[in-house]
């Protein structure tokens, strides 16, 4: 089974910014261009032993001055090994910010380099990629007149867990604090460091989910992408939910969800998780009301 092992985010993705020679295009000069993209030991979706590689299903935004993000793609015949070439159509500029994965609803505001875009609360469990493609949220900038290249520098934080029984519907995690938003809407404001990011419309619930077609989980180890911040003990809880019961464990440890790095849980039927179940009669109940809606 294809999985991450370990999270070592030096520089992230090299992207050269243009492949093409443009010395001699105005800025602003709209034209086909291709983008060569490469894969540091942990950049992207499709995991290869600890070798993270691009996917031929992988869809790039590039900003370049207009209101909508320009859309760069690639192919099977495109890729090599940690590397592919992404190609599309923008204007030419000096400066380029990009963001990864591509969507119809992501902006980018100029006056802050700031980058709207969102981590899903849904997540598909992908025993073959570790996390979700689309899950995985990075952003680059580069400065294309003095040939530097973009450096894609991922935004999430990862919580890893491990499934082992075959019969697991549903994996939530919640915060029990509505000021603790996990997934939903970001802000990541782009900078020469580190990507600063904020929940401005989010959940405090992330679901893990079957791949389609599958009524179960099916064992294996996951990484769920979310928002990076601070949980206090009590101030999180992880549900397994069953056909017809659930189970709760309520943190008892205070951690710090990093960016770039997995938290792990480890096998969630291991010993050393106390869980309090409920049945389907039980999850009805006002009483639990507090443990047992929006699973």
């Amino acid at each position: 089974m294809k999985k991450i092992i370990f999270f070592a985010f030096a520089a992230a993705a090299l992207v050269g910014c243009v492949k093409e020679n443009l010395n001699s295009i105005e800025e602003g000069t709209v034209r086909t261009m291709t983008i060569s993209a490469g894969v540091d030991a942990d950049t992207k979706a499709h995991l290869d032993g600890k070798t993270v590689m691009w996917d031929a299903t992988d869809v790039l935004g590039l900003y370049d001055g207009g209101s909508a993000i320009k859309k760069f793609t690639t192919s099977e015949d495109k890729l090599n090994g940690a590397s592919a070439d992404f190609t599309g159509e923008a204007s030419y500029l000096q400066m380029y910010y990009a963001v990864y994965p591509y969507s119809d609803a992501v902006r980018f505001d100029a006056s802050t380099n700031t980058f709207t875009t969102s981590i899903p609360t849904t997540q598909t469990a992908s025993a073959d990629n570790g996390f979700m493609n689309g899950a995985y949220v990075a952003v680059a900038k580069a400065d294309c007149a003095s040939g530097e290249p973009l450096r894609f520098k991922n935004v999430c934080s990862y919580i890893k867990v491990t499934v082992s029984e075959s019969n697991v519907k549903k994996v939530v995690v919640k915060s029990a604090s509505g000021s603790k938003l996990l997934t939903g809407k970001i802000n990541v404001k782009v900078t020469d460091g580190d990507p600063e990011t904020t929940v401005y419309d989010g959940s405090t619930l992330v679901y893990l989910v079957p791949a389609s077609g599958s009524d179960h989980i099916a064992p294996g180890t996951y990484y769920i992408a979310v928002a990076p911040q601070n949980l206090n003990a009590s101030e999180y809880s992880i549900r397994k939910v069953y056909d017809s019961t659930m189970k709760v464990w309520t943190g008892t440890k205070a951690f710090e969800l990093k960016r770039n790095t997995p938290v792990n849980f480890g096998d969630l039927a291991a010993a050393n998780f106390t869980w309090e179940e409920f049945t389907q009669v039980d999850l009805s109940s006002s009483a639990i009301f507090d443990k047992s809606n929006d699973y």
